[in-house]
């Protein structure tokens, strides 16, 4: 990144954006200094109905909003043959699960409601300190071809899954569950925002959808389509309702936000730039902390 930067490129790059905050920062000032777009793949807030629930969160047609929870469970390290190059904090970080997917419930938690997290208590777990590291390692999500006879034993400092409680901006509450070692879970990404009128959920598995709850009027289950979203949303909609959406889908909104920005960069975008990668590199580090000192951290900005 810090090489095309240099170079004057436009970047959209992966998350993490960086293994660091400075490292963050550094690049934000190589950026405004070049004068260039960036953006970071936080892929999920790119979904049509997580615009619309950041729509409807915004005008209040929730009433206020006060407390959010989120889940993102996955099962593809469940067991302790399993072993990645994230595991190495050398590739990889200081953190794993919170890094990797739990990056993606804080910030489609803060696009939606449009706060930072300002604070977090963490938890992590470590189910296997000590993993099995076959000799031919196998890529993320690729079958190991695990024969159970020739591996090194690894030390992993990384966590397998954490509970994060959060606090955002407005004092609006938040829980987080984030796993890579729940059975049966394949790419459980959900996120609920409670109002004092009704609630918004949206599961990644079923992206087209958003379940709003009410107490007294019934529930809706609505599906993707101009005729049922709001102005924000409609221009993210390519297809009719039913004909599903995916997760391509959301990266290809994400692109589409990108090069709108290059050509009017003094118009707001819809994806993710460095500032908001920094940003979840604050709330990582804080939730590493938190859990090392068992107590609230302040993020820092």
């Amino acid at each position: 990144n810090r090489a095309a930067l240099e170079a004057g490129k436009h970047i959209y790059c992966e998350k993490p954006l960086t293994m660091t905050v400075e490292e963050a920062t550094e690049l934000i000032r190589l950026a405004r200094e070049k004068h260039v777009c960036t953006g970071v793949n936080f892929n999920y807030r790119n979904n049509v109905m997580v615009h619309e629930m950041k729509d409807r969160v915004g005008r209040q047609a929730i009433g206020k909003a006060f407390m959010v929870y989120g889940e993102y469970l996955q099962d593809w390290l469940l067991f302790d043959t399993d072993y990645d190059w994230r595991m190495n904090p050398e590739t990889g970080g200081v953190s794993r699960a919170v890094a990797d997917i739990g990056s993606h419930c804080f910030d489609t938690a803060q696009y939606v409601l449009g706060r930072r997290i300002k604070s977090v208590y963490a938890n992590l777990i470590h189910l296997y300190p000590v993993r099995k590291k076959t000799e031919e390692a196998a890529g993320t999500f690729e079958k190991p071809g695990w024969n159970g006879r020739q591996y090194t034993e690894i030390a992993v400092p990384s966590e397998d899954a954490a509970f994060v409680m959060a606090e955002f901006e407005d004092g609006i509450q938040g829980l987080f569950f984030i796993s890579q070692v729940s059975a049966g879970k394949k790419n459980g990404l959900a996120l609920t925002v409670n109002g004092t009128e009704a609630s918004l959920t949206w599961q990644q598995e079923r992206a087209d959808h958003l379940f709003i709850g009410e107490r007294e009027n019934g529930n809706e289950d609505l599906y993707a389509s101009v005729q049922n979203v709001g102005s924000y949303a409609a221009p993210w909609i390519a297809l009719p309702a039913g004909h599903s959406v995916g997760w391509a889908d959301a990266f290809c909104n994400g692109i589409t936000s990108f090069y709108g920005h290059i050509k009017k960069p003094e118009q707001p975008f819809a994806h993710a730039g460095f500032e908001e990668g920094r940003q979840i590199m604050r709330v990582v580090d804080a939730c590493i902390r938190s859990n090392a000192e068992n107590r609230w951290v302040t993020i820092e900005s």
